[in-house]
């Protein structure tokens, strides 16, 4: 890639540290099972891995298991050692009996721990494979390697950092003081990751809430300060606290700590506990506190006041509301700030590998410094828009502006519109909207978009009022466009709009907050143009064409989501129907619960070659899938069922039919990071050294950070057909960012990505109905 023209050669830092050897020749596995001898079926089992490490920790000092040999538990289901203990064994399985009195919990009962053999790992094929030596065939056996390495890594460093009342360990390093109950804290990750480069440990350091007050009703009043609405315990308010208070750990009385599972939805001055008022039970409740809801103790019927919840320092498992908006907002470092901690961890992990027995029995060694690898800058697309021939160039940060220029494609005259307030007139009155419809047409002819009305019909309509009857109302003059101006960012009437817009009236609807109605910022007038030429057939800008797009390929892309009211999935697909890659078309539906991998993914890939064919007038000759949110475990069913399904659809509309197909699988959630000094990189910055060994990909920084540390998406290849060199493809890659038509920026990722992503949110608020699943496809013709 450094031989392509425009191309600059830089180092970047990553968030990785080099693992400079690994002594020992093997990593031994054994499974471990904790049981109370006194009970039976699920519930003897121990879950908790607090408790599970120290009766381990117990059997080990009571026992013959490990002799002189250092074993690593990981608290949950595996032990780990260098050497093979299982040579004093007479059997493949040890066991016996223990009793702990280092906890309460624990103390009344025997329990019984049994280890097995499970498998061996030999680390010197895991440097082979880094380097290209040798090959591990399986993936399940590379993750079980790098898994076990973690677990013995994630143990030594937590030996350095301090332990909290749930048995996590975390950093105070640059800890955080807030008055939002909480203080913030750092919980430091490891991963190990096998790369091209070398065998890395990935260091990541996330914001934790670490409480700071006593009571849970201490912990409520700082909430109900910020929202002023501490009497209306049905109000969001509540809902918001409601995930704060789920899963928190309290002691009652001075009893043993029991977990909360959430509110009353009633106040504790109206209920009872044992047959009696909850107030008259704990005495000293405030007034004001008399009125609040109760919380609620898991696996019980019981209620609590807030006051009598004590709380001991603990990580809060779950917030809402503004607590929530704090903690993101606290945790967001500038990068020299997040290069410094990352240093710090990078020592800390060396010092680790120095002090920890666990470590230094398997000879584990960094160097105590974040990797420095190579990397390239590539060139930013020379744009085009409107007038036709007009060209303009991102800037550094990968805007560029259409001050004094339009669209490249303006979309036909927008003839007929409305607008609606989900507000009161004096909230904004006819004379204010129709000063904001006007603005909007201005702003939109600037940019080469014809809007012909500059006074559209304007209803007003509370947010409450039924959504459907106020939109028939508005459509009963067949407007192409609704513009809804709404009070709020409320998902749930957003949601609503979209639904009812989509599946009742067939009309497209523009959402615009009303603080912007009011403002009239240019800025928030050409976003709201640009979204407005777009959903009508316009195009804002196209990047320049590359052979990697060349002869006639159909851009494909695909994601599930899988949070909706009824629980099923939604699946999301989108593909081009130009040979620019301008225009698209998409199909929404949806899918099993939980279930990632797409069904019935060939008859829609039947349907959209169809509408490609409709369009273009022929057959692509070439398909490029790009595929968001797959995980590592998923990466097989995705080659194995869509791929194949791919080329099943292509069979479907025409037999033999086999365009060259390339897939790559974009992930936006990995914990890689790259810096160039104590700066973020520059953008379109691409990393190729560190991807996962004997795996073709690249990590690509398209977009300017805002705020913080740019997150690069990580592309991987599964299947490259088309022979598209790694230089082109991430060239592709990185010029369809570009090309999202709604901002004049480049973006996290390519647009038919986006696009299949908003698409697949969209599909959420719009299920109203519960999944019937389609019948499975044997692979027959079906009727057109």
């Amino acid at each position: 890639m450094a031989d392509s023209p425009g191309v600059e050669d830089i180092e970047v830092v990553g968030n990785y540290s080099r693992v400079e050897a690994i002594a020992s020749k093997h990593i031994y596995v054994y499974q471990v099972d904790i049981t109370n001898s006194e009970a039976s079926g699920d519930s003897a089992q121990v879950r908790e891995a607090q408790h599970r490490r120290l009766l381990f920790a117990q059997a080990l000092d009571g026992g013959d298991l490990g002799g002189k040999h250092h074993v690593v538990f990981d608290g949950r289901e595996y032990a780990y050692s260098a050497k093979a203990l299982h040579k004093r064994w007479t059997n493949d399985t040890w066991q016996t009996c223990v009793r702990t009195a280092d906890s309460a919990e624990l103390a009344q009962s025997q329990f019984q721990v049994e280890v097995r053999v499970h498998r061996r790992y030999d680390t010197k094929r895991l440097f082979d494979c880094c380097t290209g030596d040798s090959t591990i065939e399986s993936d399940s056996e590379m993750r079980g390697m790098l898994y076990a390495l973690d677990s013995i890594v994630r143990q030594g460093m937590e030996a350095l950092l301090e332990p909290v009342a749930d048995g996590r360990a975390l950093s105070s390093q640059k800890s955080i003081a807030t008055t939002a109950g909480f203080d913030v804290w750092w919980d430091y990750r490891t991963t190990l990751r096998a790369t091209r480069s070398g065998l890395f440990v990935s260091l990541i350091a996330r914001a934790v809430p670490l409480t700071n007050v006593e009571t849970a009703a201490e912990l409520a009043r700082l909430y109900l300060k910020q929202q002023q609405r501490a009497n209306d315990n049905a109000s969001p308010v509540w809902t918001g606290f409601q995930q704060t208070v789920s899963g928190l750990r309290v002691s009652i009385n001075g009893a043993a700590e029991v977990e909360l599972a959430g509110l009353t939805a009633r106040a504790a001055s109206e209920l009872q506990s044992e047959g009696r008022p909850v107030l008259e039970v704990y005495a000293g409740v405030p007034a004001d506190e008399a009125q609040w809801p109760c919380a609620v103790v898991a696996g019980t019927k019981a209620v609590v006041p807030l006051h009598a919840c004590r709380i001991q320092r603990q990580v809060l498992g779950g917030i809402g509301g503004w607590q929530r908006k704090r903690l993101m907002a606290l945790s967001v470092l500038a990068p020299a700030a997040r290069a410094e901690q990352l240093q710090h961890a990078a020592q800390m992990l060396a010092t680790a590998c120095a002090q920890s027995p666990g470590l230094r029995a398997f000879g584990f060694v960094t160097d105590g410094r974040l990797a420095t690898v190579p990397a390239q800058v590539l060139p930013r697309p020379t744009l085009s828009v409107g007038p036709p021939n007009t060209r303009v160039v991102a800037d550094a940060q990968g805007n560029y502006t259409l001050d004094g220029r339009q669209v490249l494609e303006p979309a036909p005259e927008l003839r007929a519109w409305a607008v609606v307030v989900f507000a009161s007139q004096q909230r904004l009155s006819q004379a204010q909207a129709l000063a904001f419809a006007a603005q909007l047409v201005k702003g939109a002819a600037e940019l080469g978009v014809r809007i012909a009305s500059t006074r559209p019909p304007v209803f007003h309509a509370s947010p409450l009022a039924p959504i459907e009857q106020t939109l028939e109302r508005a459509c009963a003059g067949a407007p192409q466009l609704v513009v809804c101006v709404l009070p709020s960012g409320s998902v749930a009437l957003y949601g609503e709009i979209k639904r009812v817009a989509v599946t009742r009236l067939g009309v497209h609807t523009q959402c615009v907050r009303l603080q912007h109605a009011l403002g009239h910022r240019p800025k928030i007038v050409q976003s709201l143009a640009l979204k407005i030429n777009v959903k009508l057939g316009g195009v804002t800008c196209a990047a320049p064409a590359l052979r990697a797009t060349e002869p006639a390929t159909m851009l494909l892309s695909a994601d599930v989501s899988h949070k909706t009211e009824l629980g099923a999935s939604v699946v999301a697909v989108v593909w081009s129907i130009d040979t620019e890659q301008r225009r698209f078309a998409s199909c929404v539906v949806q899918h099993p619960r939980r279930q990632e991998i797409i069904e019935n993914f060939d008859a829609i890939i039947r349907h959209a070659l169809r509408v490609y064919r409709r369009h273009t007038g022929k057959k692509p000759a070439r398909i490029v899938y790009l595929r968001d949110g797959v995980s590592d475990s998923q990466v097989d069913d995705v080659r194995r069922v869509e791929l194949q399904a791919i080329e099943r659809g292509c069979a479907l509309v025409e037999a033999g039919f086999r365009p060259q197909l390339t897939a790559v699988i974009a992930r936006k959630r990995h914990h890689a990071r790259f810096l160039r000094g104590a700066q973020n990189c520059p953008v379109g910055t691409a990393v190729t050294s560190v991807v996962a060994a004997s795996t073709q990909g690249f990590y690509l920084i398209a977009h300017h950070a805002v705020a913080g540390v740019a997150r690069p998406v990580y592309y991987v290849v599964l299947l490259n057909q088309c022979r598209l060199s790694e230089p082109e493809l991430i060239a592709l890659v990185y010029r369809l960012s570009y090309t999202y038509p709604v901002v004049t920026r480049a973006v996290t990722m390519p647009a038919s990505l986006y696009y299949a992503h908003r698409l697949s949110g969209r599909g959420r608020l719009q299920t109203s109905s519960p999944f019937d699943s389609l019948p499975a496809f044997s692979g027959g013709k079906r009727p057109a």
